[in-house]
């Protein structure tokens, strides 16, 4: 059961990873298509001759947000990293038990006069 729990808290860590990495490449991909469709706008309103209609055109809409890419890729490969270090101590401690358990029964096996003392 230790070695179940364990795999399945590394299993859970790599997607996580994946996810997050997955999660942070659309959304700069979302990012860069918002700042392109501004920058079109942009040098739409800018051939505009009017600086009133211009400047009216500016304080109707924001620019989108500045993205610093890589934080949810870096969150998830860390969160990984810790749940994968603290999921191999049931991991290894099932794994160890499961050697133990084996070589008991070899050991009863090979040696079964040990059995009736």
């Amino acid at each position: 059961m230790l070695v179940a729990i364990g795999a399945l808290a590394i299993l859970f860590a790599i997607l996580l990873a994946v996810g997050s990495c997955a999660s942070d490449v659309e959304a700069g991909k979302k990012n860069e298509a918002q700042w392109k469709e501004y920058t079109a706008w942009m040098e739409e309103i800018q051939a505009t001759e009017d600086s009133v209609t211009v400047d009216s055109l500016l304080a109707t809409r924001e620019q989108p947000i500045i993205r610093q890419g890589g934080f949810a890729t870096a969150f998830g490969f860390i969160a990984a990293f810790v749940i994968i270090i603290i999921a191999l101590i049931p991991l290894l401690t099932g794994g160890l038990m499961i050697h133990n358990a084996r070589r008991e029964e070899k050991e009863e096996q090979d040696y079964p006069q040990n059995n009736h003392l």
